[in-house]
């Protein structure tokens, strides 16, 4: 699952987003045949769906190791597109969903990963790294899971959900894939579908409130909307945890986290940043200290860059941490968005 930036959207075909030599044949208004002959002789390798104008899903047969270095290869090629991002929030949030709907003999598989990659180096260089996955039935992980997350950080760090389908299962992984283990294609579209409009009305949401823009006001002002992205840290980085967590995660090119930019150091465990993803090439500003980042987002910032940050912040830094949109809980807006009814429902 794809995401086109406004900047692509803008362009009014999904053409002219994708790198030459990935062709895309019409089969209706929003369904495309994809072939490629860069690595694939031009052969066809799958259908390409628009979802609310926005979002390119990719399906496909192809073995899991050639259709992830192709997606990977599609996104890197282009600053245009991205990945939807499922945040442990949302990965949560459709958790609850599957918990309600389906008997608590289902079973279901979730998956968790942190690495605290920017510990202060010790003798022997090592740093926490924690990966697990619990597989169970929904009435026993529905009572389990909230006393592990108490007893364990990493275990906020949701990456992988595994859910019923009527027959067999869905797998969603952070990074946008939905594996489909069920034997009807129409079922697994519909879910698809579910969870694109779902993560649409999270992410306009996020938009909407964040954005910082002006607008005129009387003759000779203008009135400022917009409001902060506030990640606060449920644990306190330490000084030389913060030091690494800037030197590796902000300064390095090869960061995971995708940031780079200007820092200006406003002390020893802060400082503020004339920040660029480093993937859309958006620009923003950021405060980073031992407790938290403020990021201010100009209009037009793709929100799925809220999702991304908060899965890498999480994976990377601490895994527990409350979100806010300005006022407004990350949580509660995902919330909202999942419980609101369907279009056309």
């Amino acid at each position: 699952m794809l995401e086109m930036i406004h900047k692509g959207m803008e362009n009014g075909s999904v053409r002219k987003i994708f790198p030459e030599g990935v062709s895309l044949e019409d089969l209706d208004d929003s369904l495309f045949r994809v072939r490629d002959s860069r690595e694939h002789g031009g052969r066809i390798i799958g259908l390409l769906e628009l979802l609310k104008g926005r979002y390119p899903v990719f399906y496909t047969t192809l073995q899991a190791k050639h259709s992830d270095r192709w997606v990977s290869k599609i996104v890197d090629d282009t600053p245009r597109l991205d990945r939807v991002w499922f945040s442990p929030q949302i990965l949560s949030a459709i958790w609850e969903q599957a918990r309600i709907v389906n008997h608590p003999s289902r079973y279901v598989r979730l998956g968790f990963e942190h690495e605290a990659g920017f510990e202060e180096s010790g003798e022997f260089s090592e740093h926490r790294r924690s990966k697990a996955y619990l597989s169970d039935q929904i009435g026993i992980l529905d009572q389990v899971w909230p006393n592990l997350k108490e007893l364990y950080d990493p275990f906020h760090s949701l990456v992988f959900l595994q859910i019923p389908a009527r027959n067999g299962s869905y797998s969603l992984n952070y990074n946008g894939k939905v594996i489909n283990h069920g034997s009807s294609f129409l079922e697994y579209r519909e879910t698809i579908d579910w969870i694109v409009e779902f993560y649409n009305k999270v992410t306009r949401e996020a938009e909407e409130i964040l954005w910082f823009h002006t607008t005129p006001a009387g003759d000779s002002g203008y009135r400022l909307h917009g409001a902060p992205l506030s990640i606060l840290f449920d644990e306190r980085l330490s000084e030389d945890e913060f030091t690494n967590f800037v030197a590796k995660g902000l300064k390095d090119r090869q960061s995971k986290l995708q940031i780079g930019g200007f820092i200006h150091p406003r002390g020893r465990t802060k400082i503020h940043m004339s920040a660029i993803d480093r993937h859309l090439w958006q620009p923003f500003d950021m405060e980073v200290t031992s407790r938290h980042i403020v990021a201010l987002l100009p209009k037009e910032t793709s929100g799925s860059f809220v999702h991304r940050l908060a899965t890498n912040i999480q994976r990377y830094v601490v895994p527990k941490v409350q979100i806010w949109l300005g006022e407004t809980s990350y949580e509660e807006a995902i919330r909202r968005a999942i419980e609101a009814p369907r279009s056309g429902a």
